[in-house]
């Protein structure tokens, strides 16, 4: 796979998948639970070009600050070091509110360089990190990417477990759609939308989404319903 790109960053295309997990749905971010991503996303990790890294935002209810966690690799040592209830942060993690985390691979800092967006992409946000005052239909939002140059077999599998994944979380609603990584902006190279930023902003329309029937009219973009396997 070419490592740099004369191409405008934001102008990769993917598949690119949404799973709204079920409000009672296995929590992803507790460390038993994690062991099944870490299963189903490692033979995507495996033919990427460049090492892959997590980043998280988590809260210490008991010092009231941020947790600092440093690099993050993807490796066993990386997966316990963030995620609840692991063997290294034991009864330490009870303190800590999960608010979200991303995987690049490879990472960002090796992406930018090479002017080429990640391979692949994940992404978990907690709908409860929101603070919101009412009830939600779906907790977990899950995003998950990766360029359709990882040939088809690869794009195939990947489907495949976004579909298991979707079972396992009870979801409500699983869609597709293939998706550059963001839209250009302006008549420069830069660009808003991106894939990075949609649990954030960006995937819902405007208005309270937990307020709506949760089907494929609550995005703000057009998907197609992703069926189960």
């Amino acid at each position: 796979m070419e490592t740099v790109s004369k191409a405008p960053f934001y102008a990769r295309i993917y598949d690119l998948y949404v799973i709204l997990g079920a409000t009672n749905s296995p929590e992803l971010w507790q460390w038993k639970n994690w062991q099944l991503v870490v299963a189903g996303i490692n033979p995507f990790i495996s033919v990427t070009r460049g090492k892959a890294a997590i980043r998280t935002t988590q809260f210490c209810n008991t010092n009231k600050k941020y947790v600092s966690f440093g690099r993050i690799g993807w490796n066993d040592k990386g997966h316990q070091k963030w995620t609840h209830g692991s063997p290294i942060t034991g009864k330490e993690s009870d303190s800590w509110y999960f608010m979200g985390m991303e995987l690049w691979s490879p990472d960002w800092n090796v992406s930018e360089r090479e002017n080429l967006a990640p391979d692949l992409f994940f992404k978990i946000r907690n709908e409860v990190s929101s603070h919101r005052k009412t009830p939600i239909k779906f907790n977990q939002i899950i995003i998950f990417a990766v360029c359709v140059d990882a040939g088809q077999a690869v794009r195939a599998n990947a489907r495949k477990w976004v579909q298991e994944l979707s079972i396992k979380l009870d979801s409500p609603l699983t869609a597709y759609q293939e998706r550059t990584w963001g839209k250009a902006f302006g008549n420069s190279f830069g660009f808003s939308d991106s894939i990075q930023d949609m649990a954030l902003t960006g995937l819902f329309k405007v208005g309270d989404y937990h307020n709506r029937p949760v089907d494929l009219e609550t995005f703000a973009e057009s998907w197609t319903l992703l069926p189960a396997p």
